[in-house]
């Protein structure tokens, strides 16, 4: 059985005011190819990616979850720059499996990005492109406070969203 990672801290996530903090470059091997997979990135959720039967997944998958708690009055405006990166992100992102924005409904004023990478250089990648950049800058305006919890994907069953029409 492969060493855990190494632990960088404590897993209940850390507030943050710009880009999230570097982690040590650690199993950085590129990925293994697709087989069989029914969309891009579905085998790395199936049985032959988890770790000599430990039940958790490949560790090169990379998950974070950022809770903003917004401005009064801000909602519309970061709901409307986030869908315009979520959109840029789709289009341009092959290795960024899962990039979501939610609202919260007993909270209105909060919202949550759920992100999945194949591993952390499409992790770093994705923070390079111009509309992550133009999200983190832009944002700044409208965000109070900013919660970031790095996870770890130990089981997981993904499917594609239905496309809406139009």
């Amino acid at each position: 059985m492969a060493p855990p990672p190494p632990d960088d801290g404590p897993s209940t996530g850390y507030i943050m005011n710009g880009a999230p903090p570097q982690r040590p470059d650690y199993n950085l091997a590129p990925p293994a190819p697709a087989t069989g997979a029914v969309f891009p990135g579905a085998d790395l959720f199936s049985p032959a990616q988890q770790q000599g039967g430990s039940g958790k997944l490949s560790p090169t998958i990379y998950g974070m979850l950022t809770v903003f708690t917004l401005m009064d009055g801000a909602g519309d405006a970061f709901d409307r720059l986030a869908e315009a990166t979520v959109e840029a992100v789709r289009r341009g992102e092959p290795d960024t499996l899962v990039y979501a924005c939610h609202s919260v409904k007993s909270a209105p004023l909060q919202r949550i990005v759920y992100e999945l990478y194949r591993d952390e250089v499409a992790y770093r990648d994705h923070l390079r492109q111009p509309h992550v950049e133009r999200f983190v800058n832009d944002r700044q305006a409208m965000v109070l406070a900013t919660n970031v919890i790095e996870l770890d994907v130990n089981a997981a069953k993904v499917v594609p969203l239905p496309t809406v029409m139009y």
